[in-house]
């Protein structure tokens, strides 16, 4: 048997002269590109970076704003709540001494303020307490700040309770 004589390809520089490469599939093409140009793909251009960025601190100084302006405003509920609370016990402090002079004068007359007084002062307390209790019925699920400020209020209200000096 005699073998067919192989033909040998000149090797040469010329992409023009060389033999046909067989094609490959549009998947095996995805596959050969290089890496530097995978990368470039999913990289971002600068100025979208930038402004990527921007936003990004955009929204956490927002939220930030956020955070300062309901701790602001629950400061200045506080404050107003022990506004209120003390004007009425200053208010009824007052007139409770005013009995106690009026006492010297007309004893009967200052019992019966004493006693209109002291129901005044349970009516305050009661409404306090139904306007605490309706706060926090009308929250269904309160948060923990929520309980922590509710709880600081029934002490305060405790507190007017049990006061004694």
């Amino acid at each position: 048997m005699s073998e067919a004589p192989v033909r040998k390809v000149p090797e040469t520089n010329d992409p023009a002269s060389a033999p046909p490469r067989p094609s490959a599939s549009p998947q095996q093409q995805q596959q050969q590109v290089p890496p530097q140009h995978q990368q470039q793909e999913h990289r971002l251009d600068p100025r979208q970076e930038q402004r990527q960025e921007q936003r990004q601190e955009s929204r956490q100084d927002a939220r930030a704003e956020e955070r300062r302006d309901e701790r602001r405003e629950e400061r200045q509920d506080q404050r107003t709540e022990q506004r209120h609370e003390q004007r009425p016990v200053g208010k009824l402090e007052d007139e409770w001494r005013a009995v106690q002079y009026e006492f010297v004068d007309d004893p009967k007359a200052a019992v019966r303020k004493a006693d209109d007084l002291v129901t005044r002062a349970i009516e305050e307390l009661t409404s306090r307490h139904r306007s605490l209790a309706k706060q926090l019925e009308g929250n269904g699920d309160p948060q923990t700040e929520d309980l922590r400020l509710a709880l600081h209020r029934y002490r305060e209200l405790f507190k007017s309770l049990v006061a004694t000096k």
